[in-house]
């Protein structure tokens, strides 16, 4: 499993969503690194980090929360602060039932059942047959992933209102979209559909750290009543909403997110 480390026993640990390999953390490693440093770990068959079968390891979110911790076990990382973007939430919230952290950033993420609000369910009517497609075609389907180019990605992003047109930084919408093709699909959809099987809604209560809640009104993937939703069911947190902003809200309000997270971690850095 690959990961990245700044500093002897980083006191951040980036858990990124679906598909991702670090776009949505572009802006916050420089901060963090003079804040005790930051572990990023690539998740299994995501960037740098290789599966041997797509089609049969374990992806589930237990599972990515488990080498979470093992990377924080090798680096003798304690009572960490986790920064999660998306599924990452889902990953970041077993870590806390798991271990002592010292506080949370969520960022447009749910505690579970990630795909059931998207275009009103549409995202998980479709994945038992978008599942059915990627397992009986594979080649083809591999094929047609790698083929896409950001720039219509971007273009059918912005027609769709996935993303803000007057806000995204389209390097960073490229750099999304690269770490989406090196997915195998058929991963990526096994993972989405772990991510929609999971669900951490009643054991909330237990994670009773700081936590920080970041999302956007226009966020049609988690819109913002789940955001909110989960901000008042966590007992210490917080919930900021960014105007307009969308799913992609790290690459939308790049410079206003790193501020907001650093004085987040610097105000638990103050309590200690």
């Amino acid at each position: 499993m690959f990961f990245e480390a700044s500093g002897q026993a980083p006191q951040t640990l980036l858990l990124d969503g679906i598909g991702c390999d670090g776009y949505a953390w572009r802006y916050v490693k420089g901060p963090l690194k003079t804040r005790g440093g930051f572990c990023h770990a690539h998740y299994r068959g995501h960037g740098n980090s290789r599966v041997a079968d797509p089609a049969t390891c374990d992806v589930s979110m237990r599972a990515l929360a488990e080498d979470a911790l093992a990377v924080l076990d090798h680096l003798g990382v304690e009572n960490p602060v986790i920064l999660a973007h998306s599924m990452g939430v889902q990953v970041a919230l077993e870590v806390a039932l798991r271990r002592p952290i010292r506080g949370l950033v969520l960022i447009s993420g749910v505690s579970g059942q990630l795909a059931s609000s998207f275009h009103d369910g549409l995202l998980k009517q479709a994945l038992p047959f978008l599942l059915q497609v990627a397992a009986t075609h594979e080649r083809a389907t591999r094929a047609l992933w790698r083929l896409a180019p950001s720039r219509i990605a971007l273009a059918m992003a912005k027609v769709l209102g996935e993303v803000e047109g007057e806000l995204i930084i389209a390097e960073d919408f490229v750099r999304y979209w690269r770490g989406v093709r090196r997915v195998h699909p058929h991963l990526f959809l096994r993972m989405l559909a772990e991510a929609e099987a999971h669900d951490l809604s009643g054991a909330l209560s237990a994670v009773a750290v700081p936590t920080l809640v970041l999302s956007g009104t226009h966020d049609r993937f988690v819109p913002p009543e789940r955001a909110r939703a989960l901000a008042e069911t966590l007992p210490d947190a917080q919930l900021r909403l960014y105007p307009k902003a969308t799913h992609a809200l790290p690459a939308e309000f790049p410079k206003q997110t790193r501020d907001d997270i650093v004085a987040f971690i610097d105000g638990l850095r103050r309590e200690r």
